[in-house]
């Protein structure tokens, strides 16, 4: 019969040290719940109106994420969003370029209320995701004044609508500390109308905040 020395048991007895894999994983758990603060461009798409004739424009989004598990989330997301009217180029295109005209508002702004499904694609501190999203929107198109040369001014009423709006993306966590992370996200954002969609492209960086408290 033989027995472990005292040297064997005290070894026995060491905590293991967590792998690289380990920790990151540990720290990834840590980011399911978490607080999203970010922005970034717009780009519109269709229809061709909107892509002629209003610029690249903004967009800022504020959210939560939690997560069924390290793998799926449910999201709640409010985006507001922002185009500046191009009036040379629609004077440009309706071939009145040399008349001196002058248009001031027309800018298109868009309020969203979603819920978004997000997938990551791996446990990792790095981890790219697919996300989708539905809900509610709301685009108004502000009042615009045209100035006419020796003439005077006409006022353009502003508009709104509201209804359906959905939208499919990638994007990318990378984790900075156990309880941060950066973000990088591309959308097809659809606002479904009465007559034909608009659509546009937000492109946005942010921060996710761990909502953890250990």
């Amino acid at each position: 019969m033989t027995f472990d020395s005292d040297t064997n048991k005290e070894e026995n007895l060491q905590p293991k040290p967590q792998t690289t894999e380990n920790n990151s994983q540990s720290q990834s758990n840590k980011l399911i719940n978490t607080l999203r603060i970010g922005g970034g461009i717009s780009n519109p798409s269709s229809p061709d109106d909107f892509s002629k004739y209003w610029n690249m424009g903004y967009n800022i989004v504020f959210g939560f994420n939690f997560g069924i598990s390290s793998i799926v989330g449910i999201g709640t997301e409010i985006n507001y969003g922002s185009f500046g009217l191009n009036g040379d180029k629609l004077f440009e295109n309706a071939g009145l370029s040399g008349y001196n005209l002058n248009i001031s508002g027309g800018n298109v702004s868009v309020l969203l209320v979603l819920i978004d499904l997000k997938i990551n694609m791996t446990r990792e501190a790095i981890r790219p995701y697919l996300i989708g999203g539905l809900g509610y929107y709301k685009q108004e198109f502000s009042a615009a004044t045209l100035s006419i040369p020796g003439v005077g001014s006409q006022s353009i009423n502003s508009n709104t609508e509201n209804g359906f709006t959905f939208g499919v993306g990638i994007g990318i966590d990378i984790d900075v500390s156990p309880k941060v992370a950066l973000f990088f996200e591309g959308k097809l954002q659809s606002n479904v109308g009465e007559q034909e969609n608009t659509n546009y492209i937000p492109i946005r960086a942010g921060i996710d905040l761990s909502l953890s408290k250990d």
